[in-house]
Protein backbone atom coordinates (compact mmCIF):
# COMPACT_ATOMS: atom_id res chain seq x y z
CA UNK A 1 0.00 0.00 0.00
CA UNK A 2 2.94 2.54 0.86
CA UNK A 3 4.62 1.92 -2.10
CA UNK A 4 1.26 2.25 -4.49
CA UNK A 5 1.18 5.68 -2.66
CA UNK A 6 4.55 6.78 -3.25
CA UNK A 7 4.36 5.74 -6.86
CA UNK A 8 1.05 7.84 -7.26
CA UNK A 9 2.86 10.37 -5.82
CA UNK A 10 5.78 10.11 -7.81
CA UNK A 11 3.84 10.08 -10.90
CA UNK A 12 2.09 13.37 -9.72
CA UNK A 13 5.28 15.51 -9.37
CA UNK A 14 6.04 14.05 -12.21
CA UNK A 15 3.23 15.80 -14.30
CA UNK A 16 3.28 19.04 -12.68
CA UNK A 17 6.75 18.57 -13.76
CA UNK A 18 5.38 18.47 -17.65
CA UNK A 19 3.05 21.35 -16.75
CA UNK A 20 5.15 23.65 -15.19
CA UNK A 21 8.00 22.89 -18.14
CA UNK A 22 4.73 23.95 -20.78
CA UNK A 23 3.72 26.86 -18.95
CA UNK A 24 7.20 27.99 -19.41
CA UNK A 25 8.20 27.01 -22.60
CA UNK A 26 5.31 28.62 -24.05
CA UNK A 27 5.05 31.62 -22.21
CA UNK A 28 8.81 32.35 -23.72
CA UNK A 29 7.20 31.19 -27.16
CA UNK A 30 4.70 34.34 -26.77
CA UNK A 31 7.52 36.49 -25.52
CA UNK A 32 9.85 35.72 -28.76
CA UNK A 33 6.29 35.99 -30.77
CA UNK A 34 5.52 39.48 -29.39
CA UNK A 35 9.16 40.85 -30.03
CA UNK A 36 8.56 39.53 -33.78
CA UNK A 37 5.30 40.64 -34.48
CA UNK A 38 6.10 44.17 -33.21
CA UNK A 39 9.20 44.25 -35.41
CA UNK A 40 6.92 43.36 -38.50
CA UNK A 41 4.08 45.66 -37.44
CA UNK A 42 7.00 48.55 -37.57
CA UNK A 43 7.16 47.99 -41.02
CA UNK A 44 3.90 48.64 -41.97
CA UNK A 45 3.83 52.35 -42.01
CA UNK A 46 0.79 53.58 -39.52
CA UNK A 47 -0.34 50.25 -38.24
CA UNK A 48 1.25 50.85 -34.98
CA UNK A 49 -0.42 54.40 -34.49
CA UNK A 50 -3.59 52.85 -35.50
CA UNK A 51 -3.81 50.29 -33.29
CA UNK A 52 -2.42 52.79 -30.44
CA UNK A 53 -5.16 55.17 -31.10
CA UNK A 54 -7.94 52.56 -31.94
CA UNK A 55 -7.13 50.86 -28.34
CA UNK A 56 -7.08 54.11 -26.76
CA UNK A 57 -10.57 55.47 -27.68
CA UNK A 58 -11.91 52.34 -26.96
CA UNK A 59 -11.19 52.87 -23.42
CA UNK A 60 -11.73 56.57 -23.51
CA UNK A 61 -14.97 55.99 -24.45
CA UNK A 62 -15.64 52.84 -22.05
CA UNK A 63 -14.89 55.56 -19.22
CA UNK A 64 -18.91 56.58 -19.39
CA UNK A 65 -20.04 53.09 -18.34
CA UNK A 66 -18.75 54.09 -15.04
CA UNK A 67 -21.84 55.88 -14.59
CA UNK A 68 -25.37 54.36 -13.53
CA UNK A 69 -27.81 54.47 -16.64
CA UNK A 70 -30.82 56.64 -15.03
CA UNK A 71 -33.36 54.68 -18.00
CA UNK A 72 -32.36 51.29 -17.54
CA UNK A 73 -34.34 48.81 -19.41
CA UNK A 74 -33.44 44.93 -20.47
CA UNK A 75 -32.10 45.62 -23.89
CA UNK A 76 -29.78 48.21 -22.49
CA UNK A 77 -29.06 46.28 -20.09
CA UNK A 78 -28.07 43.55 -22.73
CA UNK A 79 -25.71 46.09 -24.37
CA UNK A 80 -24.12 47.41 -21.77
CA UNK A 81 -23.22 43.35 -20.84
CA UNK A 82 -22.33 43.18 -24.49
CA UNK A 83 -19.60 46.46 -24.62
CA UNK A 84 -18.31 45.11 -21.22
CA UNK A 85 -17.07 41.73 -22.90
CA UNK A 86 -16.69 43.47 -26.15
CA UNK A 87 -14.05 45.50 -24.38
CA UNK A 88 -11.93 42.70 -22.06
CA UNK A 89 -11.93 40.28 -25.48
CA UNK A 90 -10.62 42.71 -27.44
CA UNK A 91 -7.83 43.32 -25.94
CA UNK A 92 -7.40 39.62 -25.30
CA UNK A 93 -7.23 39.00 -28.80
CA UNK A 94 -4.34 41.82 -28.85
CA UNK A 95 -2.77 39.71 -26.75
CA UNK A 96 -3.27 36.63 -28.63
CA UNK A 97 -2.39 37.65 -31.81
CA UNK A 98 0.96 39.17 -30.42
CA UNK A 99 2.29 35.95 -28.53
CA UNK A 100 1.33 34.01 -31.58
CA UNK A 101 -1.77 32.40 -30.70
CA UNK A 102 -3.80 32.78 -33.88
CA UNK A 103 -6.71 30.07 -33.57
CA UNK A 104 -7.45 31.21 -30.48
CA UNK A 105 -7.62 34.92 -31.15
CA UNK A 106 -9.30 34.41 -34.37
CA UNK A 107 -12.21 32.39 -32.65
CA UNK A 108 -12.30 35.28 -29.92
CA UNK A 109 -12.93 37.55 -32.91
CA UNK A 110 -15.58 35.23 -34.14
CA UNK A 111 -17.15 36.21 -30.97
CA UNK A 112 -16.91 39.63 -31.36
CA UNK A 113 -18.66 39.86 -34.89
CA UNK A 114 -21.20 37.64 -33.25
CA UNK A 115 -21.79 40.15 -30.26
CA UNK A 116 -21.16 43.48 -32.88
CA UNK A 117 -24.38 41.99 -34.82
CA UNK A 118 -26.52 41.04 -31.71
CA UNK A 119 -25.88 44.41 -30.50
CA UNK A 120 -27.80 45.72 -33.50
CA UNK A 121 -30.09 43.83 -33.06
CA UNK A 122 -31.19 44.71 -29.59
CA UNK A 123 -31.94 48.41 -31.33
CA UNK A 124 -34.73 47.17 -33.28
CA UNK A 125 -36.13 43.99 -31.25
CA UNK A 126 -37.12 42.80 -27.99
CA UNK A 127 -34.43 40.37 -25.90
CA UNK A 128 -37.26 37.63 -26.25
CA UNK A 129 -37.24 37.19 -29.44
CA UNK A 130 -33.35 37.04 -29.71
CA UNK A 131 -33.12 34.26 -26.69
CA UNK A 132 -31.28 31.48 -27.16
CA UNK A 133 -30.53 32.26 -30.91
CA UNK A 134 -27.49 33.00 -32.85
CA UNK A 135 -26.95 36.44 -34.11
CA UNK A 136 -27.50 36.58 -37.81
CA UNK A 137 -24.36 37.85 -38.88
CA UNK A 138 -25.02 37.81 -42.30
CA UNK A 139 -27.62 41.50 -41.72
CA UNK A 140 -24.56 42.96 -39.52
CA UNK A 141 -23.14 45.76 -42.11
CA UNK A 142 -25.52 45.40 -44.66
CA UNK A 143 -24.01 41.69 -45.43
CA UNK A 144 -20.48 42.82 -45.81
CA UNK A 145 -19.21 40.22 -43.22
CA UNK A 146 -20.96 37.01 -44.68
CA UNK A 147 -17.23 36.09 -46.16
CA UNK A 148 -15.49 37.07 -43.12
CA UNK A 149 -17.91 35.23 -40.25
CA UNK A 150 -17.19 32.51 -43.02
CA UNK A 151 -13.39 32.26 -42.85
CA UNK A 152 -13.81 32.52 -39.02
CA UNK A 153 -16.71 29.77 -38.47
CA UNK A 154 -13.96 27.54 -40.66
CA UNK A 155 -11.36 28.03 -38.23
CA UNK A 156 -13.14 28.20 -35.20
CA UNK A 157 -14.61 24.75 -36.07
CA UNK A 158 -11.56 23.15 -37.39
CA UNK A 159 -13.55 23.10 -40.41
CA UNK A 160 -10.85 22.08 -43.11
CA UNK A 161 -6.89 21.45 -43.68
CA UNK A 162 -5.97 24.63 -44.11
CA UNK A 163 -6.62 25.27 -40.10
CA UNK A 164 -3.65 23.62 -39.36
CA UNK A 165 -1.57 25.69 -41.49
CA UNK A 166 -1.97 28.30 -38.89
CA UNK A 167 0.07 26.31 -36.02
CA UNK A 168 2.34 24.50 -38.69
CA UNK A 169 5.89 25.22 -39.23
CA UNK A 170 7.92 24.12 -42.30
CA UNK A 171 11.25 22.27 -41.95
CA UNK A 172 13.31 23.29 -44.14
CA UNK A 173 15.52 20.15 -44.63
CA UNK A 174 12.75 17.85 -45.46
CA UNK A 175 10.20 20.26 -46.80
CA UNK A 176 7.35 19.54 -44.54
CA UNK A 177 5.24 20.88 -42.05
CA UNK A 178 4.35 20.08 -38.58
CA UNK A 179 2.04 21.29 -36.12
CA UNK A 180 3.50 23.33 -33.29
CA UNK A 181 2.18 22.86 -29.57
CA UNK A 182 3.99 26.20 -29.12
CA UNK A 183 3.11 29.42 -30.35
CA UNK A 184 5.18 31.62 -32.35
CA UNK A 185 4.86 34.87 -34.69
CA UNK A 186 4.16 33.89 -38.51
CA UNK A 187 2.39 36.33 -41.31
CA UNK A 188 -0.67 35.24 -40.06
CA UNK A 189 -0.66 37.19 -37.18
CA UNK A 190 -0.60 40.12 -39.15
CA UNK A 191 -3.23 38.69 -41.16
CA UNK A 192 -5.48 38.28 -38.03
CA UNK A 193 -5.21 41.35 -36.80
CA UNK A 194 -6.61 43.03 -40.24
CA UNK A 195 -10.08 40.73 -39.36
CA UNK A 196 -9.27 42.07 -35.31
CA UNK A 197 -9.06 45.52 -36.19
CA UNK A 198 -11.82 45.34 -38.95
CA UNK A 199 -14.82 43.87 -36.26
CA UNK A 200 -13.26 46.32 -33.67
CA UNK A 201 -14.02 49.43 -35.71
CA UNK A 202 -17.69 48.24 -36.66
CA UNK A 203 -18.00 47.95 -32.81
CA UNK A 204 -16.57 51.27 -32.15
CA UNK A 205 -18.94 53.16 -34.28
CA UNK A 206 -22.17 51.51 -31.97
CA UNK A 207 -20.02 51.80 -28.90
CA UNK A 208 -19.84 55.37 -29.63
CA UNK A 209 -23.53 56.32 -30.17
CA UNK A 210 -24.54 53.77 -27.09
CA UNK A 211 -22.59 56.27 -24.89
CA UNK A 212 -24.33 59.20 -26.25
CA UNK A 213 -27.73 57.83 -26.66
CA UNK A 214 -27.60 56.50 -22.50
CA UNK A 215 -25.57 59.65 -21.51
CA UNK A 216 -27.29 63.10 -22.86
CA UNK A 217 -24.72 64.93 -20.81
CA UNK A 218 -21.28 63.27 -22.06
CA UNK A 219 -19.91 65.23 -24.83
CA UNK A 220 -18.26 63.24 -27.36
CA UNK A 221 -17.33 65.59 -30.08
CA UNK A 222 -13.73 65.12 -29.57
CA UNK A 223 -13.92 61.15 -29.54
CA UNK A 224 -16.41 61.33 -32.68
CA UNK A 225 -13.62 63.15 -34.33
CA UNK A 226 -11.11 60.60 -33.39
CA UNK A 227 -13.46 58.14 -34.55
CA UNK A 228 -13.31 59.56 -38.26
CA UNK A 229 -9.76 60.03 -38.13
CA UNK A 230 -9.10 56.37 -37.10
CA UNK A 231 -11.45 55.50 -39.91
CA UNK A 232 -9.61 57.81 -42.24
CA UNK A 233 -6.05 56.14 -41.17
CA UNK A 234 -7.67 52.41 -41.40
CA UNK A 235 -8.16 53.60 -45.40
CA UNK A 236 -4.50 54.78 -45.66
CA UNK A 237 -3.17 51.54 -44.93
CA UNK A 238 -3.07 49.42 -47.71
CA UNK A 239 -2.81 46.16 -45.70
CA UNK A 240 -5.71 46.58 -43.61
CA UNK A 241 -7.65 46.46 -46.70
CA UNK A 242 -6.28 44.15 -48.13
CA UNK A 243 -3.80 46.20 -50.92
CA UNK A 244 -0.33 46.02 -51.47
Amino acid sequence: MKNSKEKFESIIIDYFMEIEDFISKSDNSRINSNEKYKIAESKIEKLTDFRTLLDGLILKVSKNFHTPVKELNENISYQIGICASFLRTHFLINKLIMGGDIIEATTLIRKQLEAATRFSELETKEIQKLARKTPNVNNESKGVTKDLYSKLSEIAHSGSLDVTQLIARIDSNENISTANIYPFFSQDSLECYKFHAYVAMIFLGKYINFAVKLYPEYDAISEIKMFLILNEIHKEIPFLNNKR
